[in-house]
């Protein structure tokens, strides 16, 4: 640009220039107080309840609660009623998971499914899920594209009365004192359910179901650690349903305890299919619970109990069926002792002793007791305490003392 130097025309110039510069200054900031704006508006937090008639099925959009604010907060309550769309969706608020106080649904409300698809963590850690309105409220927990999505619950906060949980490829986990209510938890496919710390299944259902699909394959997983316990709950954890494909499994670490649960691990479905267990590492324990073990179709894996490590059997009453099995030659010697046994299935016994009648039953058991197992091993034996009568009825390698 040419600039001619004569003074009046400088100053012109110079005022022309400084006056663009100062616009430019002043448009800059409006736009920078815009941009603030805009990144404070959208969502504010704090309880809400879901609207009658929202515009979309995203948890993340203001407007589609009452007051127009997203519950994303340690204190907030998100609450539910009557509403038109009852499909909601959590994939993140602003890129970030959440952790709020609880779920309410109240009287008469509609039957929801919330679905949780997404890296970010959703999490509840005050009362958790209240469930008033008469009606089965639903959860599912899956993948956002290739990522697993974790749902927590946690503190001293219930999964609630009448819910029912579908975890697929993804975790669900009750942490802390948490507890399950009576709400129904389903692991399909690589899913992972885990019951940590003080936490509790209290009278929840669970369903861990083998997987569906040939080659390699996993069912869903429920594990119990730290000193968490299964309670009054009741599990049942099928075998692989394609030939195959792998099992539902359950596991007990730590310290963790089977409590006066009721476990049924089932057989393969299918020729070529694995059977599902339930086993003990560590020094977790079997409680007073029922723990079941079935055979599978012919040309299935069945199913078995298993007691590693220093874990014991306590009082639980072990039920084994077809080819359904008990395993303790992985554990330390000299062996484990449980409340009793019973059923047709074989107990493989390694090179440790097995003690049962802790739980002072009557029982009749028609299987096998046999050294050798999946860990070798030889010169195992049982011997029967307690106050109940075993009736033995099968052919035993294995030798029995009495004490």
């Amino acid at each position: 640009m040419h600039i001619n130097k004569s003074y009046s025309r400088s100053k012109s110039f110079l005022a022309h220039i400084l006056g663009g510069a100062l616009r430019r200054v002043r448009l800059v900031a409006l736009v920078g107080f815009g941009v603030w704006a805009a990144v404070l508006t959208p969502c504010f937090a704090g309880s809400a309840t879901w609207s009658t008639n929202p515009a979309t099925n995203d948890w993340g959009t203001a407007a589609n609660w009452s007051p127009a604010t997203v519950p994303q907060r340690a204190s907030d309550v998100a609450s539910f009623n009557h509403s038109n769309v009852t499909n909601v969706s959590f994939q993140s608020v602003n890129g970030l998971g959440i952790a709020i106080d609880s779920l309410v649904f109240g009287e008469g409300a509609s039957l929801y499914t919330v679905s949780i698809a997404s890296s970010a963590t959703f999490a509840l850690r005050g009362m958790g899920i209240v469930n008033d309105s008469g009606s089965p409220q639903h959860f599912v927990v899956r993948p956002d594209g290739i990522n697993g999505s974790t749902f927590q619950i946690t503190n001293s906060a219930t999964a609630g009365e009448g819910t029912f949980f579908e975890v697929d490829s993804s975790v669900l986990q009750l942490l802390g004192d948490a507890r399950a209510g009576s709400g129904t938890f389903v692991g399909n496919a690589f899913a992972q359910m885990e019951i940590r710390s003080n936490a509790s299944a209290d009278r929840g259902t669970f369903i861990c179901n083998g997987a569906t699909e040939n080659g390699f394959s996993f069912g869903g997983t429920v594990s119990f650690m730290g000193n968490a316990t299964a309670a009054l709950g009741t599990f049942t954890i099928f075998g692989g349903a394609a030939s195959g494909s792998t099992e539902g499994q359950c596991y007990f670490y730590d310290t963790a305890s089977a409590a006066s649960a009721v476990m049924t691990a089932k057989g393969g479905s299918v020729n070529g299919a694995d059977g599902r267990f339930v086993w003990f590492v560590g020094d977790s324990d079997g409680g007073d619970a029922t723990l079941i073990a079935t055979g599978g179709v012919e040309g299935a894996g069945g199913a078995f109990i298993r007691f590693d490590e220093t874990s014991s059997g306590n009082s639980a009453r072990v039920e084994i069926f077809d080819s359904g099995h008990l395993e303790i030659g992985a554990h330390a010697a000299p062996g484990v002792s449980i409340g009793s046994l019973e059923g047709t299935g074989d107990v493989f016994l390694g090179a440790r002793v097995l003690s049962v009648g802790e739980n002072n039953l009557n029982t009749t058991y028609d299987g096998v007791l046999q050294d050798g197992g999946v860990s070798g091993g030889s010169g195992g034996s049982v011997t029967k305490v307690g106050a109940g009568t075993l009736t033995l009825s099968g052919v035993n390698t294995a030798s029995l003392r009495e004490r």
